[in-house]
């Protein structure tokens, strides 16, 4: 086997292939790229166990099929130099694998020795898989800032595709904050959920050709993801996922606050660091929406005697006075997610908002927190 390919494509299998590689090297050959050339097609492939990921080569020449197994830390080293520039990859006798670089026109070639490629794990199942609009990548990144981060909760640490004869949902929560996206038809016979993957929540990932597919089995099952380019596979979480309807208010409520989005884009730079108390426990920050329509944020530090309170100008508040104490940096996610009209019946019960794209958050608040002020 000889394959030769520009630098981008190296460049380009790189970019991703990095995203599913094991942090631990607890099995050198998970550090191993797999290069093959198998019935006319070039790719590269990685695998953690639980994840496979394979890049299409789409610009190649390729002499005779086999396959090779590459340090993915070799493979970095053939970032650097001009796209167009072509680098070599050749099978050797025994398990050597040639490698040619190409750099300023000249040809660098370097035998190395590698793991036999018969070690190679075995191919993750393929699921049969059907096309999904393309928005269904930005409703899962979007939905992917809701999920859980505890290792104690793992079916909440995915997401989940939620399959409904009234309609199929993509739903994340931590448990105090919800989020849930209804705007697309999955191809799937049955519910799952899918991990927040690196390489899922990628924001390179695009494709106008998009396919998915779910095979269930008594361990969860496997998803499956293609493009033009990537073939992504994983295990689904086994296990129930709570009803997370029941959760989710009735739209509107007795106060209502609309930021703009002049306003999000300020909260977004003052609350992490400038605005007292983000490094206090739930970092909290009171919205305050005034009978007279304003709408304002105030938060306190340790040792302040008062809150500070920042007008938001540009935003207006529907309803009687009131306020809400919320988690900022929980806020903050919301707004990345785009929500800006945000409802509340009273201080102890949720924040919720929905959008004009089939979008629907629930915040629990933060109670006592600034009661008194």
């Amino acid at each position: 086997m000889k394959l030769t390919i520009p630098r981008k494509e190296i460049k380009a299998a790189i970019a991703g292939l990095s995203r599913v590689l094991p942090k631990r090297k607890f099995l050198p050959i998970l550090q191993s790229v797999r290069i093959a050339v198998e019935n006319g097609k070039a790719t590269a492939t990685t695998t953690d166990l639980d994840q496979q990921l394979t890049y299409r080569f789409k610009d190649f020449d390729a002499q005779g099929d086999g396959v090779v197994l590459v340090p993915f830390e070799t493979l970095k080293l053939l970032n650097g130099g001009l796209n167009s520039e072509p680098v070599t990859i050749e099978a050797a006798d025994g398990n050597d694998v040639i490698i040619t670089n190409t750099v300023a026109g000249q040809s660098v070639p370097r035998r190395f020795a590698t793991i036999a490629p018969d070690e190679w794990p075995s191919p993750m199942t393929a699921a049969d898989v059907g096309p999904v609009d393309p928005a269904f990548l930005t409703n899962f990144r979007r939905a992917s800032l809701f999920a859980s981060a505890d290792p104690c909760r793992m079916i909440l640490n995915g997401i989940f595709l939620n399959v409904t004869d009234s309609g199929d949902y993509i739903v994340a929560t931590d448990g105090r904050r919800l989020g849930a996206f209804n705007t697309i038809k999955f191809p799937l016979s049955s519910s799952c959920v899918v991990p927040a993957s690196k390489f899922m929540t990628w924001t390179k990932l695009a494709g106008d050709e998009l396919l998915i597919g779910h095979k269930g089995d008594a361990d969860g099952g496997w998803f499956r993801l293609v493009t033009a380019l990537w073939d992504y596979r994983c295990r689904t979480q086994p296990g129930t996922y709570p009803n997370w309807k029941q959760v989710v208010p009735a739209d509107g409520g007795a106060h209502i606050v609309e930021l703009s989005e002049s306003d999000a884009e300020l909260l977004r730079t003052v609350l992490p660091k400038t605005f007292p108390g983000h490094d206090a426990h739930c970092a909290p920050v009171k919205i305050e929406a005034h009978a007279d329509n304003r709408v304002s944020i105030a938060g306190r530090g340790g040792d302040d005697k008062s809150p500070s309170r920042l007008d938001l100008v540009n935003s207006r508040g529907v309803g009687p006075a009131g306020f809400i104490t919320v988690d900022r940096f929980k806020l903050l996610d919301a707004l990345a997610a785009g929500f800006r009209r945000f409802a509340f019946e009273d201080e102890k019960s949720p924040l919720h908002s929905r959008d004009e794209a089939g979008g629907v958050h629930v915040l629990m608040p933060v109670n006592g927190a600034h009661s008194e002020d």
